[in-house]
């Protein structure tokens, strides 16, 4: 009787995709709409929820403001410089910029912080660990007081991931990486994910803060240029010059998208309350299939579930190098994604789940329960 109860339940199932398949086809290839936001000289950008505002910092030392509500620019905060990663601390009140500028004379890097409620700024200056360094790079908050910061060297170099107190400017020196490494931090901001760009040693890791607990990995013969972490830290995806590779909290491999030579992922950020992850894609001239530019998965399953923009040319060929076009960044709230273009930022209204995303979820379920009761007899 049971095994006839399980039975009607999958073939229940199968008839629902099989009635719902022209919807589902419709949910999963209708793109979302885009607003182009006009910024040449971008290089990276992140939301502010408490003031629905996106921050994009420029080559030139300005910080563009950008209002969601009236689709307009506010008066810049010029910080000067040559700005690189930003983040946003956890309250949406503090501001952490990174500049490729520095001062070789008296061997000092330095971050701008941002006080947002009144807009003043400062700098935090940082010695340099080594002759050669060359500026900040990224910047991820751990906490509202606790900002991670990497470097740039004048060639290529190893130089410590620092930690910076944004109160009393003290830095502590935490773990040995590349110039240049990517920091993301996990959206509950117990995890830091980094990635170590510039060689084939496909180097990557993870950062626990609330016990210090770092697991490293590696990816042979990849270029490394972008990592995402899941909002929980138990899952990250790294893009490389072929797959989009998918890994475990201990950094086990579960998994790859993407076709080598023909699609190149460029980014890969992960939904702060859904399990989905959503990667941009480069196409290659000579590839065979075209992927959508911009897509999302289910993280349970790998699955594509929504096209978020069906055009194949939006991000042009940044190499194996970071902020490029097809940087993602993703609100507090998940419902607005920003892709760096060629010439400024998109931004598109995330669609909530589809009729196939959630068909899609609830036969991969039933079907694990299935083959789990099975196995069991």
């Amino acid at each position: 009787m049971a095994a006839g109860v399980r039975s009607a339940r999958f073939l229940l199932v199968l008839i629902a995709a099989a009635v719902l398949f022209p919807a589902v086809s419709q949910g999963l290839t209708t793109p979302v709409p885009v607003t182009f936001i006009d910024a040449p000289d971008s290089i990276d950008m992140v939301h502010d929820a408490a003031r629905n505002m996106l921050y994009i910092t420029t080559t030139t030392g300005d910080l563009l403001r950008y209002n969601i509500a009236s689709r307009e620019f506010l008066s810049p905060i010029t910080l000067g410089g040559n700005l690189r990663g930003i983040d946003i601390s956890p309250d949406n009140n503090t501001l952490a910029v990174a500049d490729l500028s520095c001062d070789s004379t008296q061997q000092k890097n330095w971050i701008h912080i941002v006080d947002l409620p009144s807009n003043q700024t400062r700098k935090i200056e940082i010695d340099f660990n080594v002759s050669g360094e060359s500026g900040t790079w990224s910047t991820a908050f751990t906490d509202n007081n606790t900002v991670w910061v990497t470097s740039d060297y004048g060639g290529s170099g190893w130089l410590p991931i620092e930690k910076v107190n944004v109160t009393t400017g003290d830095v502590t020196n935490l773990l040995t990486a590349k110039d240049c490494t990517m920091l993301v931090p996990s959206a509950d901001h117990n995890y830091v994910a980094y990635i170590q760009p510039g060689n084939t040693a496909g180097a990557f890791g993870r950062y626990r803060t609330s016990d210090d607990n770092l697991i490293t990995a590696n990816i042979s013969l990849k270029y490394l240029y972008e990592i995402g972490v899941s909002r929980d830290g138990t899952q990250y995806a790294v893009p490389t010059n072929s797959y989009l590779y998918v890994f475990d909290e201990n950094l086990e491999s579960i998994g790859q998208l993407g076709l080598d030579g023909d699609d190149m992922p460029r980014d890969v950020v992960y939904d702060p309350n859904r399990d989905r992850m959503y990667v941009s894609w480069y196409n290659w001239s000579f590839g065979t299939e075209k992927v959508p530019a911009l897509q999302a998965y289910d993280t349970n399953t790998l699955a594509m579930v929504e096209v978020i923009d069906d055009r194949t040319n939006v991000f042009t060929d940044g190499g194996a190098y970071s902020y490029e076009a097809g940087r993602l960044r993703i609100s507090d709230d998940g419902n607005l994604l920003f892709a760096r273009v060629e010439d400024g930022v998109n931004m598109y209204v995330v669609p909530e789940p589809s009729c196939a995303c959630l068909l899609a979820t609830a036969v991969f379920f039933l079907w694990r329960r299935t083959s789990s009761r099975q196995r069991r007899r």
